[in-house]
């Protein structure tokens, strides 16, 4: 599935699953497997989620806290954060997303790092996602030849897979948006009208006729 108006197609739970167990399973893509997580538990942009600090983490009060650094003079433009909508946004932290930053051991700095130790590119993280994890499972997930599926994931793909699951989980959309650090969202809405499970529920329960 993918939401109106965009090729970016949206994993389904299985197809996360798999992936989060195969990167699991070969130690040199378990970096790749935290990043999984972190992108389908948040639905953080991958560039969002490459300058995530510790600092931006309350493992006490499980929140995570995401400032754009645009207007502070102190730092260098290539160190300073900025998010799409140039607001500030906070939200509370999956348990399964917690799991994985109570394991990780370095707690100073960024919270994820380069397969070799170095700082996190998006780039990087999109050709081994990619090479390392989407070609070689794309069998599993078959696609017809004019349809977009599996291999056509992306890191976004996280992005549009946590609206979906919200979505279809209940949680209300105007929650959803300041999640995402969204005013006005279209892919937001597609999923809630593809959802809209609460609507129907609520319609059951008027009478019009008597």
């Amino acid at each position: 599935p993918k939401a109106q108006g965009t090729s970016t197609y949206c994993w389904k739970q299985t197809e996360v699953a798999v992936m989060v167990k195969y990167c699991r399973k070969n130690k040199a893509l378990n970096w790749l497997g935290d990043i999984i997580i972190c992108l389908a538990c948040t639905g953080l942009r991958i560039s969002e989620l490459a300058s995530l600090r510790w600092s931006d983490i309350d493992l006490e009060e499980g929140i995570l806290r995401l400032t754009d650094e645009t207007m502070i003079k102190k730092k260098s433009k290539a160190s300073k954060r900025t998010t799409k909508s140039g607001y500030n946004r906070s939200f509370p932290i999956n348990s399964t997303l917690m799991e994985v930053f109570h394991k990780m051991p370095n707690r100073s700095g960024n919270v994820f790092r380069g397969p070799r130790g170095g700082q996190l590119k998006p780039d990087t993280v999109r050709l081994i996602l990619i090479r390392d994890v989407i070609k070689p499972l794309a069998k599993k997930f078959p696609q017809g030849e004019d349809e977009i599926g599996f291999a056509d994931g992306r890191p976004h793909s996280f992005r549009h897979y946590f609206c979906s699951t919200c979505a279809n989980s209940g949680i209300p959309e105007n929650m959803v948006m300041r999640w995402l650090g969204h005013r006005s969202s279209e892919m937001v809405q597609h999923y809630y009208h593809l959802h809209d499970a609460e609507a129907k529920r609520r319609m059951d329960t008027l009478n019009f006729i008597g």
